[in-house]
């Protein structure tokens, strides 16, 4: 289980100098997702028993997704591309899905899973608050970008799903030493996603912590702590998404205006093959295409996951990745409605936290492209 607990530590910081250096063409990240999968067969061989992870609605629903989308791939002609980054994500992504409940298999593995996650995506808000001490002295309105986290983005959401544990946890665990380590991912984290001025991640957070203190009885204190935070490091930061909602700068009315006229050219190349898309991946390509007649169109993602997903995987593709998070939130409610006393009360308190992670996840969704999202 070791192997498995370092795999997420490490997926947070996948521009590491060290954990992205390439062995034999193939970064260690990936090495150590390899070595999970070899564990997780051998558990397999040995235990005889097989995850009843196909028991549920969105596991039948995540393996049609998964066959769709690799359909919607190899149809694009690209079957000599097997290194290319929508293929590996797709592979990398529902191997994960598959190996994690054979090895996650008790509530204890569970925990010391989501610690370490919590610890890992604190530590990926210390390289970014590293980054933006380093420099915003040298530039005017300066981001963090690309660092250990790669995209300011991508880290606020990933940071966005684990604040809820990260809130539930402290509530409920006593003794003080796990308390101190919670209060510095939470303080760490909140100061992280503030910095990288996200404004999708902020708003997703916003969205994911009001529907959290609602589920929890001291709720006002949280929300207060969280509020006091956030606001705080706002005010002295000139590049905090608070700020940049509310008085953007120029380039950032820039941003809004190019994703509006890419959101129009999606509209355009979803009508054009509505109902199985025009392929996963190849989004900027057929912007490309566009541009060549219209040179002022941006060629970039969509910056709107259901945007993205709807135009390469038509209606068809969009649906099951909704249903997905449907059906999961729905299992969730299951659990999370537990009686206070049950044998399992780490099982509920995560449920609930899972909750509000995957509103805030769906949120933070229609501001940035984010299907293939590791964690």
């Amino acid at each position: 289980m070791l192997i498995f607990y370092l795999l997420v530590f490490t997926m947070p910081m996948d521009h590491h100098q060290f954990w992205a250096q390439e062995l034999a063409g193939i970064s260690l990240i990936k090495w150590i997702g390899i070595a999970c999968l070899f564990v997780a067969l051998l558990r397999l061989l040995l235990t005889a028993s097989v995850p009843s992870i196909f028991g549920y609605t969105q596991g039948w629903l995540c393996l049609v997704y998964f066959v769709y989308a690799v359909v919607s791939f190899l149809s694009q002609g690209l079957t000599s591309s097997i290194e290319n980054p929508v293929f590996t994500n797709l592979i990398s992504m529902f191997l994960l899905f598959l190996i994690t409940p054979v090895l996650v298999d008790s509530v204890a593995r569970l925990r010391w899973v989501a610690l370490t996650a919590i610890g890992a995506t604190s530590i990926s808000s210390l390289y970014i608050i590293r980054e933006w001490q380093k420099f915003h002295n040298v530039y005017v309105d300066f981001r963090p970008w690309g660092s250990v986290v790669g995209d300011p983005n991508y880290y606020a959401l990933l940071a966005l799903l684990w604040l809820p544990p990260m809130f539930l946890l402290f509530q409920s665990l006593k003794k003080p030493i796990p308390r101190m380590f919670l209060v510095g991912c939470l303080v760490t984290t909140l100061i992280g996603i503030v910095i990288s001025g996200s404004r999708g991640g902020f708003l997703g957070l916003v969205v994911g912590l009001a529907f959290l203190v609602f589920q929890t009885p001291q709720r006002f204190k949280y929300l207060g702590l969280a509020t006091i935070i956030i606001g705080s490091v706002s005010l002295v930061l000139p590049q905090s998404p608070i700020r940049r909602l509310l008085d953007p700068s120029h380039s950032d009315s820039e941003a809004a205006d190019n994703r509006v006229q890419v959101w129009k050219a999606a509209e355009d190349l979803f009508r054009s093959s509505p109902l199985t898309g025009v392929g996963i991946g190849t989004f900027k390509t057929r912007l490309q295409r566009i541009a060549a007649e219209n040179p002022e169109l941006p060629v970039t993602v969509a910056h709107n996951t259901y945007i993205e997903l709807g135009t390469e995987m038509g209606v068809i593709g969009l649906v099951l990745f909704v249903a997905v998070m449907v059906t999961t939130y729905t299992s969730l409610s299951l659990v999370s409605r537990r009686p206070a006393q049950s044998k399992a009360p780490f099982l509920t308190m995560m449920a609930v936290a899972l909750k509000a992670s995957l509103i805030g996840f769906a949120v933070s969704a229609f501001f940035v492209s984010a299907w293939w999202l590791k964690m």
